[in-house]
């Protein structure tokens, strides 16, 4: 029950988001398989914009935009290069391979269809990830702004499941028990 309700509140939130600004994105990143639980997000990426990380792996990633027949396209290497592989929006995208960042295009910005085998093109607009959510085991979520510039601090506690360091880098004074 409680990962239906962390999906409503995704998708939701998503919408609101998009609503303000309906040429962005808001890419989703996961340590888990089928896109469940805890992730790191980027919020208002540009058709055609990527969220990297410092290189840490993530296993799954979902995309909501409001463009029709956007889709998301992860990658190997950081700052969207390496192999990739491409899924619609509002779908759970788990690729057969681990990924350090992830971008999106719909059909009027996409150059071609790609595979698991394809090298990316460059992108000028890289972003690192600017939110946290964390869904405890009750299924409460607690959402993290990540400071510009603190962004290795906080990748480096949520990739390595620490998220008693993470409340404390957020100043959240709160005991609970999260998903990874």
């Amino acid at each position: 029950m409680s990962m239906t309700i962390c999906w409503w509140t995704i998708t939701f939130l998503a919408l609101l988001g998009g609503i303000s600004a309906q040429s962005t994105g808001t890419i989703h990143l996961f340590t888990s398989n089928g896109c469940t639980g805890s992730h790191m997000s980027c919020g208002n990426i540009p058709a055609n914009g990527c969220c990297t990380t410092g290189g840490s792996l993530f296993a799954s990633a979902f995309l909501v935009s409001f463009q029709q027949q956007a889709s998301v396209e992860i990658h190997s290497q950081t700052q969207c290069q390496g192999v990739s592989g491409e899924a619609n929006s509002l779908a759970c995208f788990q690729p057969s391979f681990a990924f350090s960042a992830a971008s999106w295009s719909s059909s009027s910005s996409k150059k071609s269809r790609r595979d698991e085998t394809e090298v990316s093109r460059e992108f000028d607009d890289c972003r690192r990830p600017d939110s946290i959510t964390l869904i405890a085991e009750d299924g409460t979520e607690v959402n993290i702004t990540v400071p510009e510039g603190e962004n290795t601090d906080y990748e480096t506690a949520f990739v390595n499941g620490d998220f008693t360091k993470l409340l404390k880098l957020a100043k959240i004074n709160r005991n609970l028990r999260f998903y990874r």
